[in-house]
């Protein structure tokens, strides 16, 4: 799309262009999340462990939060199915909070984390690879 940032992108893009069904949905598709999808992918294995009890929204929020092309420049909109629709609100909410994770603001938060920490995270949030 052209919300891409760099033009070197949207050439390579729109040359290995890829065909979608319209509303296939974002998790059905090909796209780089880099950390996020990382963070996703941990996360999505504890839960099936039964290490997390985090929701489907937020771990959705957590792997599409750095994808500002799509919840932020309304790019891959025509992809969108009812849970991206569901989801993009969730990823805008969680985009306010996540900005300031990289202040020293995130240390007023300290005990709310502590209590999502212990309710979503029986093993006291120790991450499982």
């Amino acid at each position: 799309p052209s919300s891409l940032p760099f033009p070197p992108l949207k050439v390579k893009a729109h040359d290995s262009h890829v065909e979608y069904p319209p509303n296939c949905g974002l998790r059905n598709t090909t796209i780089a999340f880099g950390h996020d999808e990382f963070m996703y992918r941990a996360l999505r294995r504890m839960v099936d462990l039964g290490q997390c009890t985090l929701p489907t929204e937020a771990l959705d929020a957590i792997r599409f939060h750095s994808l500002y092309a799509w919840h932020t420049h309304g790019a891959y909109g025509e992809l969108e199915d009812s849970v991206d629709v569901a989801t993009k609100p969730v990823v805008l909410k969680l985009n306010q909070y996540d900005l300031y994770s990289k202040s020293n603001k995130v240390y007023e938060y300290g005990p709310e984390l502590e209590r999502l920490i212990v309710k979503f995270f029986p093993n006291g949030g120790l991450l499982s690879f």
